[in-house]
């Protein structure tokens, strides 16, 4: 999947940017998939990864904080959440096929 339709997934209310979003998203059971950049601090990640894997949500170490400030017309982004299901399928099933 093209990392850039992201941008577009943002504008329809379906990614939960940022700590604080993601946070809030995750309380509500609204987020499908966690997608971390991969220059994210290990201490970060970690705690995500513990936050996703107790409420059963798949992580997903993807470009670059910048790479993703970019995408998201922001400097960095270091986290997100996917809120569609659908979408979050993708995400998953395109960045598996290509490696």
């Amino acid at each position: 999947m093209n990392p850039h339709f992201m941008g577009l997934m943002l504008k329809a209310g379906q990614v939960a940017l940022g700590r604080t979003s993601l946070e809030m998203a995750l309380d509500k059971g609204l987020v499908r998939l966690i997608i971390t950049a991969e220059d994210l601090s290990p201490r970060f990640r970690d705690d995500i990864k513990r936050k996703a894997d107790s409420a059963g949500i798949h992580t997903l170490d993807w470009l670059t904080k910048a790479q993703w400030g970019k995408i998201f017309g922001r400097d960095s982004v270091g986290v997100f959440g996917i809120l569609d299901k659908k979408v979050a399928g993708k995400v998953l099933e395109g960045v598996h096929a290509n490696g």
